[in-house]
């Protein structure tokens, strides 16, 4: 129960209250009595866009027209804006307008804290590393501390993404959140060959103790793959330019590969992978490079069975296969 209500509201009244704040909507008010009926009503539907709209209307149009553009009249208002959302946060922590809100109020306050609300988000984070409303939320509050301050955060970033990744190797949003920041880092550093090179190997390192210990880890292989493909990419490869580098690394992780279907032979995402890297390798050959295809169509022809809701890929993949 929200400590400003004595109880929560009935349906009636919600929809009773939803009627009073339409009416003033559309009579165009925009007042402080009217949001704090917005405030009362988004404490009970929080996920409801329109009002949401409504009161960015209100504040806009009205209550911040009043200070007669005194910044710290403004920066006032928007900081009792951000406590109601801390207290929504609390309990809703996963809903996107709350957040969409918040992102709008730093967009309009003359005095923004970014240092204090990457602090909240570091709090939020640790309460739940998976809130991808979060993840997308800290990115954008980095970038505009990278413009106060002129100076990147991508290392910085990529390290905090590592520990996340060490207490939750599952946490998609933190794989997704390093594919962003990697490649800033490498054209930010200047790094030459081999210290790329070593960035890369230190990074699918890390990649495969994870997949050797959780080989079913949907967020492991997607990752996996982005790392292959930023390696062999034809034109703008994060690594090298050298086709016979690229080729390595894809032959390095597809015998990698190998060696763990002899263990686990059943794994979709083993069989999945060993088939999309044998098809990168190909295609990074420029097709000179022979790809087993007897072998991918016995592997294709399982997947069948073993991830049946993708059974249409797999037979437009075996009858590729059999085209070559």
């Amino acid at each position: 129960m929200n400590k400003n209500t004595s109880k929560k509201k009935t349906l009636e009244e919600i929809k009773s209250l939803l009627k009073d704040i339409q009416k003033h909507f559309k009579n165009r008010n925009y007042d402080y009595e009217i949001l704090a009926l917005t405030t009362e009503f988004l404490r009970e539907s929080y996920e409801n866009y329109t009002i949401w709209n409504y009161r960015r209307d209100i504040l806009k149009n009205g209550v911040l027209l009043d200070t007669k553009y005194d910044k710290t009249a403004i920066q006032n208002i928007i900081s009792k804006e951000l406590q109601f959302l801390n207290e929504l946060i609390r309990e809703y922590p996963k809903v996107y307008n709350i957040w969409s809100h918040r992102k709008w109020c730093f967009e309009n306050a003359p005095f923004p804290i970014w240092e204090q609300e990457k602090a909240f988000l570091d709090l939020i984070l640790t309460k739940d590393s998976k809130n991808f409303h979060a993840w997308n939320y800290r990115q954008y509050i980095i970038s505009m501390l990278e413009k106060q301050n002129k100076t990147s955060y991508a290392k910085n970033e990529l390290d905090y993404t590592t520990a996340v990744l060490k207490d939750n190797f599952t946490n998609f949003s933190a794989f997704h959140y390093r594919t962003t920041l990697i490649p800033r880092l490498i054209n930010e550093s200047s790094y030459d060959y081999s210290e790329r090179k070593h960035f890369f190997d230190q990074e699918l390192f890390l990649t495969k103790s994870i997949i050797y210990t959780s080989l079913d880890n949907c967020s492991i292989w997607t990752y996996h793959n982005w790392l292959l493909n930023s390696i062999s990419k034809l034109n703008g490869s994060l690594l090298s330019d050298d086709i016979t580098v690229k080729l390595n690394y894809i032959n390095q992780e597809i015998k990698m590969i190998e060696d763990l279907m002899e263990l686990e032979p059943n794994k979709k995402y083993l069989m999945n992978a060993y088939i999309n890297y044998n098809i990168l390798l190909s295609k990074t050959s420029k097709n000179l490079l022979d790809i087993p295809k007897k072998k991918m169509i016995e592997i294709a022809t399982k997947l069948k069975e073993i991830d049946f809701l993708r059974k249409g890929r797999y037979d437009d993949l075996i009858s590729n296969f059999k085209k070559l």
